[in-house]
């Protein structure tokens, strides 16, 4: 299996490296390189008539180690309990200006400023200093630490803050590795890391739907496009898993699970 094959590139990018550490030779750092990009699908595939965007709004990294390897627990990257202090305030603040009918769409560093500051200011009296300051401050993507209770699996969720989407790196990849492994045995090299992003189907975002220039018939399809062509983009999304050799699943409901990337993290 290789690391440059079974990705959905479209909308995220990943890498993953296993590197010894210097002070045990048994022991060694798994770096994961993630990043979220905005997708833009259908325009070299003929099969379809349409264009469309595509965004994720959440997502989840799973590591899992095969035996003989173990996780090192104490070498899992968490949040301390003041950064989960924060992540959970960052979170409400989120969640209170998406409940508050603003939409994911209006969520910006001045709305989030303004909800940090206790609404003393609104959101259009938020300088363009302050909105630096908040970009500065405030991480545009929230990371969750989940542990699955499997010995030999962590997780993490990933959800945006004051971006209405997932875009860019949530952490560095080389300074901040995911966790450690230990082997006990010599067999090291030849036990799997695997590393995995999902989402649920309705993590993922479509928008901006436009029928191609001279497909039949356009401004009837124009006029009832909504849910048929949203139908019509999720077909498209199983095809290009299928086509990237990953699982597509049962893609019929909210909570379908998708396998977005599946890759494995070799020595470095």
């Amino acid at each position: 299996m290789s690391n440059t094959a079974r990705i959905f590139s479209e909308i995220l990018s990943i890498d993953a490296w296993r590197s010894q550490a210097s002070s045990n030779a048994k022991e060694a750092k798994v770096h994961v390189e993630l990043a979220f990009h905005h997708g833009r699908l259908g325009g070299d595939d003929f099969s379809i008539p349409f264009t469309f965007s595509i965004y994720l709004k959440r997502a989840v990294l799973s590591i899992q180690v095969s035996s003989p390897l173990k996780i090192d627990r104490d070498s899992i990257a968490r949040g301390v309990p003041e950064k989960e202090v924060e992540l959970t305030k960052l979170r409400n603040i989120r969640e209170s200006i998406v409940t508050s009918g603003s939409g994911r769409l209006s969520i910006n560093p001045a709305i989030f400023f303004a909800q940090m500051s206790g609404g003393v200011k609104s959101a259009k009296e938020i300088t363009l200093e302050e909105q630096s300051k908040v970009i500065e401050t405030v991480p545009p993507i929230l990371i969750r630490p989940s542990p699955t209770g499997m010995r030999g699996e962590y997780r993490w969720e990933l959800e945006p803050s004051y971006l209405p989407y997932l875009d860019g790196q949530p952490w560095d990849p080389v300074g901040s590795p995911r966790l450690s492994i230990q082997d006990l045995t010599e067999a090291g090299d030849e036990a799997l890391v695997k590393v995995f992003v999902s989402c649920k189907l309705e993590d993922i975002e479509i928008k901006d739907l436009k029928l191609k220039d001279g497909c039949f018939d356009a401004k009837l399809s124009q006029a009832i496009y909504g849910d048929m062509n949203r139908a019509a983009a999720v077909q498209y999304i199983k095809h290009a898993l299928r086509y990237a050799s990953l699982e597509p699943g049962m893609l019929d409901n909210r909570f379908s699970s998708v396998l977005l990337a599946d890759i494995l993290a070799i020595s470095g």
